[in-house]
Parts: C-alpha cells; sequence; structure tokens
C-alpha cells in the first residue's frame, strides 16, 4: 500500500514479483497509475512502499507551456530545458535524503574516486541527514570550479553506488 502524493489517499497496486527478487539494488522504482496521474514508487526487498513520487512527463507543446509558466520567476527569461529543470527540481529534490550508513572511519579509508563525490560523502557524515537540495547547493560551486555539469540527477546517480555499498543511506519522504 502507498499513498499518493497527489491525492493524498492510500492505495494499493500489483506488483510483480520476479520484478523485485531478480533485483540486486533497491530500492526499485515503479511505474502506477492512481487517480488518473503517473506515479514512482519505490519498494524495498521486503515489498515495504518507502516512498511515492509524482512522475513528470511533458510530451506536448502545451505541457512545455505550462512546465515552463511554473518555473521560477529567476529564470522566467530562460530556455525551456532551463524552466522545465527547475519546475521539476523544485517539486521533486526536496523529497530525497542521505544519511551516513557506516562510521566516519570507513570512509576515511575509502578512496574515493573525485573532488565531488568526496565533498558529496564529507558532507552527508558531517549533516548526519541531509537532502538532496542541500547537496546540489553545495556542490554546484565545485562542479562550476571543475567544470563539471551538476544537477540532482548526476548526485543521486553518482551516489548509488555508495547506496548499493551501504556506506551511506537513502530516504525519500
Amino acid at each position: 500500500m502507498a499513498t499518493c502524493p497527489e491525492c493524498k489517499q492510500p492505495f494499493t497496486f500489483e506488483v510483480v514479483e520476479p520484478r523485485i527478487l531478480n533485483e540486486t539494488r533497491f530500492p526499485v522504482a515503479l511505474a502506477v497509475k492512481h487517480c488518473g496521474k503517473p506515479l514512482c514508487v519505490f519498494v524495498d526487498a521486503s515489498f515495504k512502499v518507502i516512498g511515492a513520487h509524482p512522475l513528470y512527463t511533458i510530451d506536448s507543446e502545451e505541457q512545455r507551456e505550462e512546465a515552463g509558466s511554473r518555473a521560477p520567476d529567476a529564470i522566467e527569461k530562460g530556455s525551456y530545458s532551463d524552466k522545465r529543470e527547475a519546475y521539476i527540481e523544485k517539486r521533486s529534490v526536496n523529497r530525497t535524503f542521505y544519511s551516513p550508513g557506516v562510521g566516519i572511519e570507513v570512509l576515511d579509508q575509502m578512496e574515493i574516486p573525485n573532488a565531488l563525490e568526496e565533498q558529496l560523502l564529507r558532507a552527508i557524515f558531517e549533516a548526519k541527514h541531509v537532502s538532496l537540495d542541500d547537496l546540489y547547493k553545495q556542490a554546484k560551486p565545485l562542479g562550476e570550479e571543475l567544470k563539471v555539469p551538476v544537477h540532482p540527477d548526476m548526485i543521486v546517480t553518482r551516489l548509488e553506488k555508495y547506496v548499493g555499498k551501504r556506506i551511506i543511506k537513502v530516504f525519500f519522504g
């Protein structure tokens, strides 16, 4: 059972067991539909729902305009992709959190492949519980300095391997 982030009502959905059993990394993201809208539901290895988020698709010109019109005023004159990125970021970034999964001594013994990942991991271990939004704000200046594009999806991708190794934990809420 999950709670719809749009209508706030609990709902049930069918999980095809082999889809979960064959996975090696958790949580598993499943696309479901409720109240006429697509949702992404995160399910752990024990079939427990740990989060549900709206899926935003922009297929038509009308939807593009709508997404752009809901973007922050600060980028009103920006490109469509800037407006879309800001809208999606505003709606989803604040719902993902990270915390340490092991002691700081494990982090100190690890070989971290680059400065950006090291900064992200250190921020998680120092804060004990940090949002993806805060990580993005901290990493963006270093990314600009290194000439590496930093955005929330890139941060999530870089941190996935540490979640898989249980160095850090991810929460949705």
